[in-house]
């Protein structure tokens, strides 16, 4: 193709014949053209090389790259390093994606200054929502906001910290990511992770953008001091749930902690930028729903490990400690501090995560 594309669509192959056709279809007769839809095969052993290699030949906007298998991290980084596009986006080869996807995802760059007390600039991101493909025909959506809201919404990042359910923002898909920004960062997928690298590279990202507003006065910035955002109301991404084992359920309870981490580190970064002192209640409120996040993702992890029992005693009380310090309410480390170390000492699961709930969850 001719000229530098508006979208870059980076496709990680990995033994994925069975799926890739309706994929790539989905990509290629999008109603949106202007695009460059790169497919990273990652050392297939089965008929995805073959199948890549008709693409090329039938769409210009085909492009490939081949390489030794590394997972998905490092086939998102090679897409990368050959994008072109002024945007970036991410689809799963065993995904799929309607008509108008890419078109609601661009309505999002429009967004800027339609709203009231919107900013006259563009989001640093977009991001959209999911359809969870279960087998069997059953379809859920993925809910973006944790309140009952619908339609399209301008955020900062601190506010989609804030307003949004985390889960679906901790993966590359349904988002478009500015490449001048990935590349000026240096942002990319971790070589060092094998589970929640995806994570890393989506926060690693956002604390880019923030950083740079907090060392400049770009007018990228909203009123609390951080870059804007795009929230589409848009479930045209379909997530396709196999019913073979996932790349989550083989993860070790060590991995899921260390993914946990990383994630509130990044976020914490994000949440210590400089911003104007109106801002604080709603810092507050990103930090509430990053620790929840957080913890019910350590409590994951301890759960993981019912089943395995990989984690050591002294590891098991930490996580427990690392919940109790974030997220624990002041009055209530005041009247109950034994019951963590009682419970996390003695590995008593289900009168824990009975008590977390009810005090920790909104519904």
């Amino acid at each position: 193709m001719n000229g530098e594309p508006f979208i870059s669509v980076i496709v990680p192959v990995y033994n994925s014949a069975d799926t890739l056709c309706d994929c790539v279809e989905s990509v290629l007769k999008a109603d949106f053209k202007d695009l460059e839809l790169i497919l990273v095969d990652d050392g297939s052993e089965d008929e995805s090389l073959e199948i890549i290699a008709e693409y090329c030949e039938m769409d210009s906007r085909v492009r490939f790259i081949n390489g030794e298998h590394l997972g998905p991290g490092a086939a998102r980084n090679r897409g990368l390093d050959m994008a072109s596009g002024r945007w970036v986006t991410f689809i799963d080869s065993d995904d799929y994606v309607e008509a108008d996807y890419f078109s609601r995802l661009i309505d999002g760059l429009d967004m800027a200054g339609q709203e009231e007390n919107a900013v006259e600039n563009e989001p640093v991101m977009v991001v959209c929502g999911y359809t969870l493909d279960l087998h069997g025909g059953e379809r859920r959506k993925a809910r973006i906001f944790r309140e009952d809201e619908d339609g399209d919404r301008l955020l900062t990042v601190c506010g989609m910290l804030a307003k949004c359910n985390l889960y679906p923002l901790t993966g590359p898909v349904c988002k478009l990511f500015r490449r001048e920004s990935i590349d000026a960062g240096a942002v990319r997928f971790p070589s060092d992770m094998n589970f929640g690298e995806d994570t890393a590279f989506v926060f690693s990202y956002l604390l880019y953008c923030c950083s740079r507003m907090d060392s400049t006065d770009s007018t990228d910035s909203g009123s609390d001091g951080f870059p804007t955002v795009a929230v589409v109301s848009s479930w045209r991404y379909h997530y396709v749930k196999a019913e073979t084992e996932s790349l989550t359920s083989k993860a070790s309870p060590h991995d899921w902690i260390r993914a946990y981490k990383r994630f509130y580190e990044l976020t914490d970064g994000i949440l210590s930028v400089k911003s104007p002192r109106s801002a604080s209640g709603l810092k507050d409120a990103a930090r509430s729903n990053v620790e929840s996040h957080f913890a019910d993702g350590i409590l994951s992890a301890l759960n993981l490990d019912r089943g395995s029992r990989t984690l050591s005693r002294k590891e098991r009380h930490e996580c427990y400690e690392l919940i109790y310090l974030l997220t624990s309410p002041e009055i209530f480390r005041k009247k109950m501090p034994w019951f963590f170390s009682t419970f996390g000492s003695f590995h008593i699961w289900r009168p824990y995560e009975w008590l977390h709930r009810l005090v920790y969850r909104k519904k």
